[in-house]
């Protein structure tokens, strides 16, 4: 290695430094601004529940943060979260009574890759939903493969599969 060569080293590792230590400050200060929009947001209040249908080959960290931020923020309720098995068995956790404001409810597929069986597993969810906790009114969300879930809800009924 030259002398030239030996010097040259220093100065990259503290430019490469100095560059991701400014990239790091103007990305909190970005975030932070962000949050900050959130938290004076001012969202209508209501009782009826919004669904998040997740993608294909998803899993809990899908919708999981952003309801825990909206619920941080006192923009929604994070009220049931439905995990459904591979074999179509509904494990439900509910931490909030769903009449409270904007209740969430998240749904985690085991097997999110077969929207055959997620869309009878989703008329299952939405008819438990109906008859066990009295919901007659929903939102849903769908990301990716979970917004053609919502359409198949939507306009097929569960005897056209």
């Amino acid at each position: 290695m030259t002398k030239k060569t030996h010097r040259r080293w220093p100065r990259v590792v503290g430019w490469t430094a100095g560059v991701l230590s400014a990239m790091a400050i103007g990305g909190t200060v970005w975030w932070q601004s962000q949050l900050n929009a959130i938290r004076h947001l001012t969202v209508r209040q209501t009782d009826i529940a919004t669904v998040f249908i997740p993608g294909y080959n998803s899993n809990s960290w899908t919708f999981s943060p952003m309801i825990q931020r909206f619920a941080r923020y006192g923009i929604a309720t994070d009220a049931m979260t439905i995990n459904v098995s591979a074999n179509g068995h509904l494990a439900i956790t509910r931490r909030a009574a769903l009449n409270q404001r904007n209740p969430l409810i998240n749904i985690i597929f085991a097997d999110a890759r077969n929207p055959e069986k997620q869309t009878t597993q989703l008329h299952r969810i939405m008819t438990k939903l109906y008859t066990d906790y009295g919901v007659h009114q929903i939102n849903l969300v769908g990301h990716s493969m979970g917004g053609f879930l919502a359409t198949r809800y939507i306009t097929q009924p569960p005897t056209a599969q």
